[in-house]
């Protein structure tokens, strides 16, 4: 029994426990009755009124939440139980227990976190109003009623007891007391610059934005900078000018955008006036090269006097003598004797070429001597001469005996210059091939290779091929070099030219020549895309010397008063709610949103090809040509990417620069490979639709990427074979034919006319040169190469005759070609050559047998025959073998695997008989966006013949 009731009584203190631990964890002022005694919990209550005790230990016991059970709405049952309950207490032989009962006043506890974030926002309040009160005299009748408010919120925030109700005033109150701050600080702002001049307000807006970055009236000042007028940008920036020192780069030249600004209002005074200040600053001036090249911007100014000419030019030339560098000094004088017959002063301009060329050192060697008279004679005559001219001055250089490609690599750029001048394209064309093949076998990083580049790149931007310039500046090694020709660019297209560090381009090189009208035309460039006013004015503010900021404001002052509309500049995605597979221009729509979704450059652009492919094939001119330019920009960024990664180049010892990374050199060449594989497809395309100028933009393009990355302008390089291949179907259409690119024999030359003449698909040509690469091979000592050409020949006369339907002259050239593979006089990797004509023919099994390892010179892997079979297979109806050779073409081979699954696609939707929704469910199961733009082009071109 006495075991019993001691374990009943310690069930009860383990009650007990738990109770005591919650109670003192919520801290309320706790009554115990212990064994029916009251007991006061809390000294806080000693001396309150005691209430009587009601009820029993027994009675409290049968009513508290231990012992009554749950509520119901049966009133009987309640008292029924209640009394069971009650008559099982009562029992005999078991005694009343020993019950812990607690009764709880009802005071509400608040969350100590509650009550630390309700201080944190009282302290805010106190200092807020502590920072303001001395102002609120300034109030308006508005702002005097939101005072009343606060305090009426303060006096809330800091008696009320509940700490929910004051922290929500406190907390309005802040808010009101934020923005009446607001207010005050843009008030005294105003009131600060009230009467300043606009160059003191100017600084003052940008210091107000920059301190107070997220001020909610920053829009205000948006709207007030943009009511500066034209004049008002126009006199801070000459008044950056007048106050600039005389060692600023552009202390002359800022003045020239000014001059600009002014002619574009119609304001003819105000221009010649800012022309005088330029002129003017020439002579104080501390750099003599930088007078002699602002005296060449200036001259050639739209609003510069012609009348000045003669004097200013005679200025330049005694300018010459003081420069350093002699070879500096005798260009200059042969561009000034140039210039000197633009403006019809002969007598100076034969005077300044013989002082251009009387700085050579007659004890060179004759050819030496000759070879720079000569340089400087072409540099002269692309002035005002024809290109013929130049190209007659070249013809002499190639006769003397000094290393061709160091004397006519300027004398060819200059000659694309004369031609550039006179917009002569087809000599412009030529002169540029010229150019590039004279510097492909050259390593553009040595010295002085990479100054004469800088001739492509002058020619581009007077031509006005901006990106093409953009690209050989990038690539020219000397960081002065480049940033200088990227100024000039950015002068002209500031949108073309890459923003990644364009900051850094600022301040790094404003002393290069043509930066300060480069600032101009960037800040014009950046207002008319909508870009905020004031971030731009603080750029302004920031740049390194007083000539590109006032050379920044004059740009600003170019779009006052003039309507800004934001371009979008970024991937245009046409919305399409529903797919019309009936409906070509709903597919071609499907096919570009494909395109636009490819993140990697490389592959983008080989979406946009097939795009082009199939919009110049229906007819979609508009179409194609948006897809072709597309294109262009996608391996423009992929240049960007090239040029992003590239890490920096060291100065040798002798002028030249070397890489500091062979890994990333060859990462590097690999990228520019996808670059040029690129370009050959799309020349390839535009020749055979007849777009002669886009093919030879193109052309251009890849000959200067080839000699980019070391390629030899050889008869042994397969991309300037291409390249003359398709300068011989373009010669009829452009007048510039294959002698563009005279490239140096070796002693496989008539092998590689071969490879010209069946590229050029030119067959009588071919069939000539196997006869004589076939006899060759059965001469006594021959070599295995000697024995492999006649298989190759063979094998590409066999692809041309199956292109052609030539069946029968196609197995002949295939039986040949096989004969000699038998014989071991060609490799097995031969096969990838027969199976394309294979596949042309439809002769599939052989095709498949023939699909082979390996990679064949100047042609590829399986790709290109893998995809001419499925091209094939999907037109005889044979899907499913034309899908398994697709998806077995590599993601690497972007080109040859669109173009399979555009024929898959297009046979699929010809042939079969499935529903529109089975169809679209296999076009949104290609894994590859770029796959998917194919399918959509082939299903357009099956859509355009229903």
């Amino acid at each position: 029994m006495k075991s019993n009731e001691r374990q009943r009584l310690w069930s009860r203190w383990r009650v007990y426990v738990i109770v005591m631990i919650l109670l003192v964890a919520y801290g309320s002022p706790r009554t115990f009755l212990f064994n029916g005694a009251g007991l006061v919990g809390n000294a806080a209550f000693a001396d309150e009124p005691k209430e009587p005790v009601v009820g029993t230990q027994t009675l409290l016991d049968k009513t508290s939440v231990f012992a009554m059970p749950p509520h119901t709405e049966n009133s009987d049952n309640d008292q029924n139980t209640a009394t069971t309950d009650l008559e099982e207490q009562e029992k005999p032989n078991e005694p009343a227990p020993n019950v812990f009962s607690m009764v709880t006043p009802k005071a509400k506890q608040y969350n100590p976190a509650v009550l630390r974030a309700l201080e944190r926002k009282r302290s805010i309040l106190r200092a807020l109003i502590e920072k303001l009160k001395d102002n609120r005299a300034s109030l308006a009748k508005e702002g005097d009623q939101t005072w009343k408010r606060i305090q009426t919120l303060a006096a809330s925030a800091f008696k009320t007891n509940n700490p929910s109700i004051a922290s929500k005033d406190a907390q309005q109150a802040i808010d009101l007391l934020v923005t009446i701050e607001s207010d005050f600080t843009y008030a005294n702002f105003r009131e600060e610059i009230r009467g300043k001049d606009a160059s003191e307000i100017l600084s003052a807006l940008v210091d107000f934005s920059v301190s107070h970055p997220e001020h909610p009236r920053l829009s205000d000042l948006e709207r007030s900078l943009k009511r500066l007028t034209h004049d008002n940008w126009l006199s801070m920036a000459s008044g950056e000018l007048k106050a600039a020192a005389p060692d600023d780069s552009g202390f002359s030249e800022g003045w020239l955008p000014i001059a600009s600004a002014w002619q574009l209002v119609g304001n003819g005074p105000e221009a010649r006036e800012a022309m005088r200040q330029a002129i003017e600053a020439l002579p104080r001036m501390t750099k003599p090269e930088r007078v002699v090249e602002s005296i060449f911007e200036i001259c050639q100014h739209p609003s510069f006097d012609r009348s000045l000419s003669r004097e200013l030019i005679a200025d330049a030339a005694e300018m010459c003598e003081q420069v350093s560098n002699k070879r500096v000094s005798s260009n200059y004088l042969a561009n000034l004797s140039g210039l000197s017959k633009t403006f019809g002063l002969d007598t100076e301009a034969a005077s300044l070429f013989r002082r251009s060329v009387a700085s050579v050192d007659r004890t060179e060697m004759g050819s030496v001597w000759q070879k720079e008279t000569l340089t400087q004679e072409a540099r002269t005559a692309s002035w005002t001469e024809p290109p013929e001219a130049v190209f007659a001055i070249c013809a002499k250089m190639e006769k003397l005996r000094y290393p061709k490609p160091l004397i006519t690599a300027n004398a060819y750029g200059h000659a694309a210059i004369a031609a550039a001048r006179r917009n002569d394209q087809p000599q412009f064309f030529k002169a540029m091939l010229l150019t590039e093949n004279t510097f492909a076998p050259r390593r553009i990083y040595d010295f002085p290779e990479y100054l004469y580049t800088t001739r492509l790149a002058e020619a581009n931007i007077l031509q006005r091929r901006w990106r093409a310039a953009i690209v050989v500046a990038n690539n020219v090694p000397d960081p002065y070099l480049r940033a200088s020709y990227l100024f000039r660019v950015m002068r002209h297209a500031p949108q073309d030219v890459p923003l990644e560090n364009l900051q850094k381009l600022f301040e790094q090189f404003s002393e290069q020549r043509w930066a300060s009208p480069a600032c101009a035309s960037y800040a014009e460039h950046r207002v008319r895309t909508g870009e905020s006013l004031l971030s731009i004015a603080e750029w302004s503010t920031l740049l390194p010397s007083a000539s590109m900021r006032a050379a920044a404001f004059a740009g600003i002052a170019r779009t006052a008063g003039t309507k800004i509309v934001a371009n979008d500049f970024g991937n245009r995605l046409p919305l399409s709610s529903t797919i019309d597979v009936e409906d070509v221009n709903s597919l071609l729509d499907e096919a570009e949103q494909s395109a636009y979704r490819v993140q990697q450059s490389l592959d983008a652009a080989s979406a946009w090809l097939v795009i082009a492919r199939t919009s110049q094939l229906l007819d979609k001119t508009g179409r194609y040509e948006q897809a072709v330019s597309n294109l262009n920009d996608n391996l423009f960024d992929a240049w960007t990417e090239v040029w992003s990664q590239r890490p920096p180049v060291k100065r040798s010892y002798n002028g030249g620069y070397i890489d500091t990374s062979d890994r990333h050199r060859k990462q590097e060449e690999r990228m520019i490979a996808g670059i040029i594989d690129c370009y050959r497809h799309l020349a390839e395309m535009q020749t055979d639709f007849g777009d002669s100028r886009g093919a030879m933009e193109t052309l251009l393009n890849w000959a200067n990427a080839a000699g980019f990355r070391s390629s030899t302008a050889t008869f042994n390089d397969d991309n300037f074979l291409r390249m003359k291949a398709l300068l011989n179907r373009l010669q009829g259409a452009t007048g510039v034919g294959s002698e563009s690119l005279p490239l140096a024999n070796h002693h496989f030359y008539r092998y590689s006319r071969a490879m010209v003449a069946a590229w050029s698909k030119d067959i009588p040509n071919l069939e000539q040169l196997i006869a004589e690469l076939t006899e060759k091979s059965q001469k006594r000592g021959n070599s295995s190469s000697d024995r492999m050409y006649p298989a190759r020949a063979f094998s590409e006369l066999a692809i041309l005759h199956a292109e052609r339907g030539n069946i029968e002259s196609y197995r002949d050239a295939r039986r040949s070609a096989q004969s000699l593979i038998a014989r071991g006089s060609a490799g097995p990797e031969m096969k990838l050559a027969l199976a394309t004509s294979d596949a042309l023919a439809g002769e599939f099994a052989l095709a498949e047998s023939n699909l082979v390892r390996g990679t064949l010179l100047w042609f590829g892997d399986a790709s290109r025959p893998r995809s001419q079979l499925a091209v094939s297979l999907a037109a005889n109806g044979q899907l499913e073998k034309a899908i398994g050779h697709a998806q077995r073409i590599s993601s690497s081979q972007s080109f040859y695997r669109t173009k399979a699954w555009a024929a898959i696609a297009e046979a699929r939707r010809k042939g079969s008989s499935e529903s529109v929704q089975e169809l679209l469910e296999w076009t949104d199961s290609m894994g590859s966006q770029v796959d998917r733009a194919a399918v959509f082009c082939g299903l357009a071109v099956a859509a355009a013949s229903r």
